[in-house]
């Protein structure tokens, strides 16, 4: 049997579709993830696993807690975070996203601005379908252009 010409477009389009809504919800949970990772409110009440647990693995989310650096302290700042951009690759286990975020630091002192590009490596949670953070392969300062 011959394939016609419209239902090769046809295939195609749902093939583009597909990796569309794969590449959303990779990015999306990436952008959430390094948002809720840079994010400290200075409150150190604030249960930072409850912020984590919905984007990264559990293996993952254990790595933080025994961290040092990871609790928070009443010295720390107030820091938000937001994603400018996020790109990302498919890759036999799952996927690497890079993450570019704009930092604000608020300190007694005022304002100070960065930027961090964040590699993670991401995997889909077989039960949920989720595609969650695995491993933070690299976190490098970067400079930004500055803000309006």
């Amino acid at each position: 049997r011959a394939v016609t010409e419209a239902q090769t477009k046809e295939k195609e389009a749902r093939e583009e579709a597909k990796k569309s809504k794969l590449e959303s919800a990779v990015k999306e949970n990436a952008i959430l993830f390094a948002e809720a990772y840079f994010t400290r409110d200075g409150n150190p009440l604030t249960d930072r696993a409850a912020l984590l647990s919905p984007y990264c693995t559990e293996n993952l989310l254990k790595q933080f807690q025994a961290s040092v650096s990871y609790q928070p302290t009443r010295e720390d700042g107030l820091c938000t975070a937001q994603a400018a951009d996020a790109y990302w690759k498919s890759t036999e286990n799952g996927a690497e996203v890079l993450v570019l975020c704009r930092l604000t630091m608020k300190t007694n002192a005022g304002d100070a601005h960065s930027g961090v590009l964040l590699e993670l490596q991401m995997a889909q949670d077989a039960e949920s379908g989720t595609w969650l953070v695995e491993r933070i392969l690299e976190s490098t300062p970067v400079n930004l252009p500055e803000y309006e």
